[in-house]
């Protein structure tokens, strides 16, 4: 009983000391993630005029970019299981849908490389440098 009453004591006092800690406001906000690029991009010693145009090539690929689109994903999905689930496998079906899918993300991984170009012909040649060595850093899994 001693053993358990000290016990409890113990547990009370550290949840009392922790309390405060525990509802204190946080006062900083925590980063958004960053994605490999951004902080490729981030680590550059960047002039005000790069910066600014780096900006406007990525609002321009992010305005130009489409929306994901839910529905067309489920819709996908629902007609892989469908013909899974069906006695005879079509095959032709199915490759239609991988291939419709495939040219989807084959274009938008164009688009991620048309972007990174862009950036690449912004920096100086020493920046050029350091951008290849971070992008085959990252290639080679960090």
């Amino acid at each position: 009983m001693k053993l358990l009453k000290r016990s409890f004591c113990a547990l009370s006092a550290s949840a009392l000391l922790m309390a405060p800690l525990a509802f204190a406001s946080n006062t900083q906000h925590p980063m958004p993630a960053l994605n490999p690029i951004q902080m490729v991009i981030a680590s550059m010693d960047l002039a005000a005029e790069q910066q600014a145009e780096i900006f406007r090539l990525v609002d321009e690929y992010q305005s130009n970019r489409s929306p994901a689109d839910i529905d067309r994903a489920l819709e996908v999905k629902r007609q892989q299981i469908r013909i899974v689930t069906q006695p005879d496998f079509d095959e032709s079906e199915l490759e239609a849908i991988i291939d419709s899918v495939q040219a989807e993300e084959k274009a938008i991984a164009m688009d991620d490389m048309r972007l990174k170009n862009k950036i690449y012909n912004v920096l100086t040649n020493e920046q050029k440098n350091r951008f290849k060595a971070s992008m085959k850093f990252m290639l080679n899994g960090y």
